[in-house]
């Protein structure tokens, strides 16, 4: 037996139950979830950082928060756990599965609903989950918080992976015969030298198509207002980058690339 191998089986038990922990930040709710007492859990916490000779945690009145080490632990115990069930599916023979956590940005939303789509499709035995936007992508994409996420722009943070999937190109889309005033939403490349009279700014470009109306005209990605039967009456007026963002490394996590193949594959029918 290797020095490593000797080094993880030390403490390669507990591992679980820290993770419940770490998750949960509370001890009785840890413990019904992987179905131990609150004293043992207790235990087995404290003879993992005995072992370690580190503490995980930090208490806070009847909470524990994850210390720097702690959360160092957590990213490389996640990433293992996920690693291993990919082996274990891949030794039965069976395609990705597990649980996926996706978000999207205002200007990305649209796309999410295929993307998803596509995913069941691919790889049914994977259950996804959209989440709210983290305040801090790329910790979250980290920590394992997030999965992969759509969003304008690259997210530059260390050991998340940023990939250009589309470029969306915007026009002006009118339904009937509509006014001068328009209706559009967040992060919009609309030309600096272009006038236009601004009635409303909607959270996100589906909301922006549908409020389209008989005095208004809207600006927003193609896709967006071909799919709310919208007429286009303008040339191409911007475009906007759409990346696919994920943590690193990710070639072995089966669950996230067939994620990645899925929403490739939506964009590039788009």
């Amino acid at each position: 037996m290797t020095e490593r191998a000797r080094r993880l089986r030390d403490f390669w038990d507990y591992l679980p139950a820290f993770r419940a922990i770490a998750e949960a930040e509370h001890l009785p709710t840890a413990a019904r979830a992987i179905g131990l007492s609150p004293p043992a859990l207790s235990r087995t916490l404290r003879l993992l950082e005995d072992q370690l000779g580190h503490p995980l945690f930090d208490r806070v009145g009847r909470a524990l928060r994850l210390n720097a080490a702690g959360r160092e632990l957590m990213v490389a115990v996640r990433g293992a756990m996920r690693t291993l069930d990919d082996g274990v599916a891949r030794a039965l023979g069976t395609g990705p599965r597990g649980a996926l956590l996706v978000t999207a940005d205002a200007e990305t939303r649209w796309l999410l609903g295929p993307w998803l789509a596509r995913l069941a499709v691919d790889a049914p035995a994977i259950v996804a989950r959209e989440v709210p936007r983290a305040p801090e992508l790329g910790a979250a994409l980290r920590t394992g918080d997030l999965d992969a996420a759509l969003v304008i722009g690259a997210c530059r943070a260390e050991g998340v992976r940023s990939e250009r999937l589309a470029d969306v190109a915007w026009r002006i889309f009118r339904r009937g015969k509509a006014g001068d005033g328009f209706v559009t939403s967040p992060h919009e490349p609309w030309p600096a030298t272009r006038a236009r009279a601004v009635v409303a700014i909607v959270a996100d470009a589906p909301t922006a198509a549908a409020a389209c109306g008989p005095a208004t005209r809207a600006f927003v990605p193609e896709p967006v207002g071909r799919a709310a039967g919208l007429t286009a009456c303008s040339p191409i007026l911007g475009r906007t980058p759409v990346y696919l963002v994920s943590r690193e490394p990710v070639a072995v996590h089966a669950a996230t690339e067939a994620a990645l193949a899925a929403a490739r594959a939506i964009a590039n029918r788009k």
